[in-house]
């Protein structure tokens, strides 16, 4: 049967680039969203949560925006950039170029590893009154230093944040009692600690409060996904989906105009407009992939594959040694604001980047085909390193699945470049949780 699947498979996707060919740009999108619904539909492994999610919310970004924002007028022309326009042959790229991913994506399915692990026991602890003392102190600093980060932003502005100019700076101090909060808040959620999950839900509800949106919003979910596998309870899609929608939206819509400093300006009234506002937020992701293929070489636009790394050790510099700025080099979302729409760049403000739309940058079709094909093992290692109670792999998991699943709207090797000295830095702190807290197994 399996074979019977893989093979119809492989023959309805070439079946669906065929067809693209000599149907209607509208026709097409069409039938890139039947596409995508049967890959979510008949999806080959249900227990492999985190690839099904992964291209639940791909499609949300890249196929529904299609559908719900003007059909071939949606991917002519950019929604926040609208001078990114494409030609029609370009507008038949950027459908390939989704269904391409989407097809590659399907195939590797079938070889993910079977058999994860299943439900773990919750790990036992020791000198619990040190733990809570620590837990709690250092969940009181942090969420209050993000507050006032908070407070900063909306009275300076988020650019100056983005730029390193607030004037609420992280030190170290500061970032190594962050580091014992997670590390211990890893610890409890591994005991099945409802106190522990509450806590780390509301440190990112501060965290969105900054400004950022998406990493604390996975962070979040991935905490309850994590609590709910030790629960042994399957995860649950459309009731969930619903409230999420329903509460949720406001919550992120009204974060970004609380960054963009238009608070003044907000009614109460506006809420209503949040849901159908937030599909063109969405739909500017495709502006991504549309840039990329719009470049004809007119602009001078030089990306840089490290820019993510050149970032943070910026931010570290300016944020933690109080260093003045200095530019090494661009990630896409500077490069491409700085060329399609400068006077936005001047301001600070950049439409950021996607994974699919750096891979065609920098590899064509190709590297738009592999990377459909590796993401879901990517999502599968992620898998098996949330089903265990064991903190190093869990520290894995809270620290790059967020990021990864970020990059669906961001740098394609940026999550594993910011994963890797995040977790560098976390290590030392989970250690010594580890070794002071965890009750060793008999």
């Amino acid at each position: 049967m399996k074979n019977i699947f893989f093979v119809a498979d492989i023959l309805l996707g070439l079946l669906l680039i065929f067809i693209g060919f000599y149907v209607s740009l509208n026709f097409f999108i069409f039938l890139i969203t039947f596409y995508w619904l049967y890959l979510l539909f008949f999806f080959p492994n249900r227990e492999n949560n985190l690839t099904f999610i992964y291209l639940l919310i791909f499609g949300i970004f890249f196929v529904l925006p299609m559908i719900f924002l003007g059909g071939e007028e949606f991917i002519g022309r950019g929604v926040l950039f609208p001078n990114v326009s494409l030609e029609q042959n370009e507008k038949f790229i950027f459908l390939a170029v989704i269904l391409i991913f989407l097809f590659f994506f399907r195939l590797s399915c079938f070889f993910l590893p079977k058999n994860l692990p299943k439900y773990q026991e919750n790990n036992a602890l020791k000198n619990k009154a040190l733990i809570y003392l620590l837990f709690f102190t250092s969940f009181l600093w942090i969420t209050s230093y993000n507050i006032r980060e908070a407070l900063a932003v909306y009275e300076e502005g988020y650019l100056n944040l983005s730029s390193g100019n607030l004037s609420v700076s992280k030190g170290l101090i500061t970032l190594g009692i962050e580091q014992i909060f997670i590390a211990l808040s890893i610890l409890l959620l591994s005991n099945k600690n409802k106190i522990g999950l509450i806590t780390f839900l509301f440190y990112c509800l501060t965290l969105m409060s900054v400004g950022q949106r998406m990493p604390p919003l996975f962070l979040a979910f991935f905490g309850i996904l994590y609590y709910q596998f030790l629960n042994k309870k399957q995860l649950k899609f459309i009731l969930p989906g619903f409230f999420a929608y329903i509460f949720l939206i406001p919550i992120i819509q009204l974060i970004a105009v609380i960054r963009s400093g238009n608070l003044n300006n907000f009614k109460i009234s506006d809420l209503s407009s949040f849901y159908f506002d937030i599909w063109n937020v969405i739909g500017h992701s495709s502006d991504t992939l549309k840039a990329s293929i719009a470049d004809d070489g007119l602009y001078n636009i030089k990306v840089s594959l490290l820019a993510q790394f050149f970032n943070i050790v910026e931010v570290i510099m300016e944020r933690v040694f109080n260093f003045e700025s200095f530019e090494i080099s661009n990630g896409f979302a500077v490069e491409f604001t700085k060329a399609y729409q400068p006077n936005l760049y001047e301001l600070g403000i950049t439409f950021a980047s996607s994974s699919i739309a750096e891979a065609y940058y920098f590899g064509g079709v190709l590297l738009v085909a592999i990377l459909g094909f590796i993401t879901p093992f990517i999502s599968s290692f992620l898998e098996r390193s949330m089903r265990t109670t064991n903190l190093f792999y869990l520290a894995i998991f809270f620290t790059f699945a967020p990021r990864f699943f970020t990059s669906i709207r961001n740098e394609m090797f940026g999550w594993l470049i910011s994963g890797s000295i995040y977790f560098l830095v976390l290590l030392p702190f989970l250690y010594f949780v580890y070794r002071t807290f965890l009750l060793k197994k008999s």
